[in-house]
């Protein structure tokens, strides 16, 4: 039986939220969005490339629950994959406006964001100034409207935090409150989209590879992605190296088994990323002034130097 560890779907790049931070440049009035019709192709698609087992799909945005098929997708991912888990990454506003919503999803795991970038991306007239996301004593709103129904609909919850760099006491005492009854991951603002204008990112706040190996551990091998265009990535990133084709595409399975078959897709994510760089500096040394300029750059989050490496076209099937 073949199985995978992950499949990403981005559903749309609307959100009910402008965040400041969004490294996907999410909003209100983004018209993006995949149909259900190439999510039908793509778990085709995923049968196709020999898949029998999924352990996750993640379903992310923008705001998943604002596109507007996703009951039939869920339906149709657990009719394709029956044991497989549906996590939704959601800014959980809908839900607290809905609370119905629980029972109209019914995800096996939500993730959701909590941090006072989160309160200031409020859009919502009813909503706006409540700090629903985290409030100065450390409580959450909406980490309790989770909670309440986690039992009921039998989910796991995961929570991330954003850091401001100047929030340290809020997440202590959200910390303190939350830690024993979840998933909690803290994490640095991402230097992309709306995120690198942001005064929190600066050339101090990134590190480089050779400073933070294992934050470029690699996760090729380990997930696919369905991007907002309808396009199929050989990674949890679509980066351009692992692309494969549309949704439906006949040319996916060889596309596939090439990436397989390639030295990247085979060593990344065994080996590391300073490993196989020092491999290609050794077999190829028209790279190394290249590879230099890239060992000497401060980055953010583990996929940017295989885009780096890319367009220096060091990373080529």
């Amino acid at each position: 039986m073949k199985s995978l560890n992950r499949v990403v779907f981005q559903l749309t790049k609307k959100c009910n939220l402008i965040c400041p931070h969004c490294f996907f440049n999410a909003g209100p009035n983004k018209k993006e969005k995949l149909t259900l019709n190439q999510t039908s192709k793509a778990l085709l698609d995923l049968h196709s490339l020999g898949f029998n087992k999924i352990n996750k799909f993640i379903l992310t945005g923008g705001e998943p629950t604002l596109w507007p098929d996703l009951s039939s997708l869920m339906v149709n991912i657990r009719g394709s994959f029956p044991r497989t888990k549906i996590r939704i990454d959601t800014n959980g506003i809908n839900f607290l406006i809905n609370p119905k919503l629980f029972d109209l999803v019914r995800a096996d795991i939500y993730d959701i964001s909590v941090d006072d970038f989160h309160n200031q991306a409020i859009v919502s007239r009813e909503l706006r100034g409540k700090k629903i996301f985290i409030k100065e004593d450390g409580s959450s709103e909406l980490v309790d409207l989770f909670l309440k129904n986690r039992a009921k609909y039998k989910f796991e919850l995961s929570v991330r935090w954003t850091s401001n760099r100047q929030d340290d006491h809020l997440f202590n005492k959200f910390f303190k409150k939350y830690n024993r009854k979840i998933n909690l991951e803290k994490k640095p603002v991402t230097a992309t989209g709306r995120g690198k204008n942001l005064p929190q990112v600066s050339i101090d706040s990134g590190y480089l590879i050779k400073e933070r190996p294992d934050n470029f551990s690699c996760l090729m091998g380990d997930s696919l992605i369905l991007d907002i265009n309808g396009s199929w990535y050989g990674c949890y990133h679509p980066v351009g190296l692992t692309k494969l084709g549309k949704a439906g595409d006949l040319q996916l399975r060889q596309r596939f088994d090439k990436l397989t078959k390639s030295y990247f897709y085979k060593n990344l994510p065994k080996s590391g990323l300073l490993d196989v760089l020092d491999s290609i500096k050794n077999k190829h040394p028209e790279h190394q002034k290249a590879i230099e300029n890239i060992l000497i750059k401060k980055y953010w989050y583990r996929c940017q130097p295989c885009e780096d490496l890319c367009r220096a076209k060091i990373f080529k099937l």
